[in-house]
């Protein structure tokens, strides 16, 4: 998913909700395509998408929910869960994120070219 900052170049956002402790988006792709829209939630204190569900055109769904860290001054995920569930496909789906190193100096000899 884009990052909220880019959401009114991709798709049209219609706010659906907020409880004063989270707010709730749905994003529709100007360009259209498989997905008929991305149900967004996002966490009103940081700033962070808790959780995002797309729903396919053909029926189809997948969900996510987020939990983010503090690292340096940054939140990033530190972890993920989900279910896919499309026509010929279902999962469950989790993953950890660790050991973020962030800004990390790269030598100019990566971008040397021959």
């Amino acid at each position: 998913l884009e990052p909220p900052s880019e959401w009114p170049r991709v798709y049209d956002v219609t706010p659906l909700s907020d409880d004063g402790t989270a707010s709730r988006f749905r994003l529709v792709r100007k360009k259209n395509g498989r997905i008929d829209h991305v149900d967004v939630t996002v966490d009103d204190r940081t700033a962070t998408v808790a959780s995002m569900t797309y729903i396919y055109k053909d029926g189809g769904t997948i969900s996510f929910q987020q939990t983010y860290v503090l690292v340096d001054g940054n939140y990033v995920i530190a972890s993920q869960t989900g279910r896919v569930d499309i026509p010929h496909y279902s999962a469950d789906v989790a993953s950890t994120f660790s050991n973020y190193q962030l800004n990390v100096k790269i030598d100019q000899g990566v971008f040397a070219t021959d």
